[in-house]
């Protein structure tokens, strides 16, 4: 799952950088891009979700779930789905925040590497790179989770990712400013 999801994102990315944005390989666009993928990967994974969770949350509490989910699904389902918004911790509500804002950030530094790449002339050096970095982050969460890791701990790991993909960003931006006196870069 984690290469599947490396492969699509960043393949996406690329496609963007090679025709849309091709004209405009900078660093600030390559932020931007990223600012943009992660927003909407975070509305989508985590928001969307918040407020299914919410409508659910306010469902159970006022007695309205199983009168107007019940109904619609097996009791074995019903309770299940309870039980879950019920059992589960708040603080992890609040992780699931954190670790967005955490990959929202690396999504930025997919997002300048692979543009960075098709600058300088090695775009599939780069995707692929960016490919097998998304992969390793994924599957790595993906396997700590599955194999029963602390939450934190698995939130450790990615907040050490985001401060790598922060140095990463840093430099390519002291490097953007060094070749051009702003931001931006010149043509390589």
């Amino acid at each position: 799952m984690g290469l599947t999801a490396g492969i699509f994102e960043e393949v996406g990315r690329y496609i963007a950088f090679k025709t849309v944005l091709r004209k405009h390989l900078n660093w600030e666009n390559g932020v931007a891009f990223g600012i943009g993928h992660g927003g909407i990967e975070s509305i989508i994974i985590v928001g969307l979700s918040y407020i299914s969770n919410l409508i659910m949350a306010f469902m159970i509490n006022n007695g309205l779930f199983d009168t107007l989910i019940g109904p619609t699904m097996s009791q074995e389902l019903v309770t299940q789905l309870k039980s879950q918004m019920i059992d589960t911790p708040s603080y992890m509500f609040l992780i699931a925040s954190l670790e967005r804002a955490l990959t929202f950030v690396i999504h930025i530094g997919f997002s300048v590497l692979v543009m960075l790449g098709i600058r300088k002339g090695k775009g599939l050096l780069y995707l692929l790179l960016a490919i097998l970095l998304h992969m390793l982050l994924d599957a790595s969460v993906v396997i700590m989770s599955s194999s029963g890791v602390n939450a934190f701990i698995i939130e450790g790991f990615v907040g050490i990712c985001t401060i790598v993909a922060i140095v990463f960003l840093v430099k390519t931006r002291n490097d953007a400013k060094d070749k051009e006196g702003e931001i931006g870069f010149i043509n390589e």
